[in-house]
């Protein structure tokens, strides 16, 4: 038996950089939560831009300024959001001043189903009642009723509050979709030394141009999932088929969680609208096999395994947006974790993070580290060609401005 090393090695850990770099991701986090009335317009602002970015270069190739582009899709948005708001109004509040009567004959036609349970809980009760000591005490405690008040105010409230988000969304992505690419440039210019700036430049238009191309394919996706949704509840007979339709598609941004809340909202309103459990058993059979047909066929084609995310950290991502931006960051945190999962792909120092968010099987895996590497060798090859800068060049030369700025090796004089 071999004997054990005098001295074993020491495990180096600095405990004050550890805790001071959780310290700033607590501070990131709390500034995050803190800042949601600004940050949030500047991110969908973001994630729009990305959306129809596809739609602007389309256009400027042939010939159509990105300002004239940019002020069609803003003005488009404006009107949809406007047309939609004023059709879907009425159902809506409708659907709101019934709830208490949907959610008492849900109650009831599920009550065959809720009976067994229901005894259960009723013996359940009773021996707990023979147990207790105190406990006809417990029905004598007082109740304290607070006023809630205020309930026309706050909803006016929201009502301010939207529509100036609305405003601010549309003149930021007016400016992102104008000027994006000349955006990037200074950043990059500003940010990265000369000998890395192609290359910085060649990694910033392929993570934007992946992640618009995802945002904008899965947009496509979601509306097509909707239109077809719509048209299975109006020849069902559902009402307010239109409503569903808009619902299913925007709840669709959010995997698994969305897919439940839909199925369950289709349910109720089948159980109300319908006699009978085989009507509402349709209705939900119908969607789950349109979301299959979605889920299992139709987005792998298109998009690939590539953009598969790991269900735990889907689940776990939306619960930590909706935590710190209630629904809307419910809405975001999918598109918000691809778009970084597709940037970590293109960063070295960050591929272990996008391998561990994504779920792609061992030959995607394999796929993925073979282009990680041809980009790698691709980028060292374009640094090589790159002279070392004169300690005058002005700075304005270093990176293409303009229609230079698609050209990625410039003629020079």
């Amino acid at each position: 038996m071999g004997r054990l090393p005098s001295r074993l090695p020491k495990l180096s850990f600095d405990f004050h950089s550890t805790a001071l770099k959780m310290l700033l991701i607590l501070a990131c986090i709390y500034t995050v939560r803190y800042a949601k009335e600004l940050l949030f317009p500047l991110t969908l602002a973001l994630i729009l831009s990305l959306v129809f970015a596809p739609i602007v270069r389309g256009f400027y190739r042939r010939g159509i300024p990105p300002a004239v582009t940019s002020a069609i899709i803003v003005i488009g948005l404006f009107a949809a959001i406007i047309g939609s708001v004023y059709s879907l109004t009425a159902p809506i509040t409708s659907w709101i001043n019934r709830s208490p009567y949907v959610l008492q004959q849900v109650e009831a036609k599920l009550y065959s189903i809720k009976r067994p349970v229901k005894n259960v809980k009723d013996l359940a009760d009773r021996v707990e009642d023979m147990t207790s000591v105190n406990g006809g005490d417990q029905d004598n405690a007082p109740v304290v009723v607070k006023d809630g008040g205020g309930l026309l105010e706050n909803l006016l409230s929201s009502i301010k509050l939207m529509v100036i988000n609305l405003l601010l969304v549309g003149l930021i992505l007016f400016y992102l979709l104008s000027g994006g690419r000349f955006i990037s440039a200074r950043f990059i210019r500003a940010l990265s030394e000369r000998r890395h700036r192609r290359t910085a430049m060649t990694i910033a238009r392929q993570t934007e141009r992946e992640i618009s191309r995802y945002l904008f394919t899965i947009t496509l996706i979601n509306i097509g999932l909707g239109s077809a949704v719509g048209a299975a509840m109006y020849a069902l007979g559902m009402p307010d088929p239109l409503l569903w339709a808009i619902l299913i598609g925007i709840l669709n941004y959010v995997p698994y969680i969305g897919m439940l809340v839909s199925l369950g909202t289709l349910t109720a309103v089948a159980l109300v609208s319908f006699d009978g459990l085989a009507p509402a058993a349709m209705v939900g059979a119908t969607f789950i096999t349109l979301n299959i047909i979605e889920s299992e066929f139709v987005t792998p084609l298109v998009l690939g395994r590539r953009f598969t995310l790991n269900p735990v950290i889907i689940v776990t991502n939306v619960a930590f947006w909706g935590w710190l931006w209630g629904v809307p960051g419910i809405l975001l945190a999918v598109p918000l974790l691809v778009a970084f999962k597709i940037l970590c792909e293109h960063l070295p120092a960050l591929y272990g993070v996008g391998a561990f968010l994504g779920a792609a099987s061992h030959t995607e895996k394999e796929r993925l580290v073979r282009e990680r590497k041809e980009r790698l060798s691709m980028a060292r090859r374009n640094v090589a060609d790159i002279p070392d800068a004169p300690a005058d060049t002005p700075n304005d030369e270093d990176v293409p401005h303009g229609r230079e700025a698609e050209i990625s090796s410039p003629a020079r004089s």
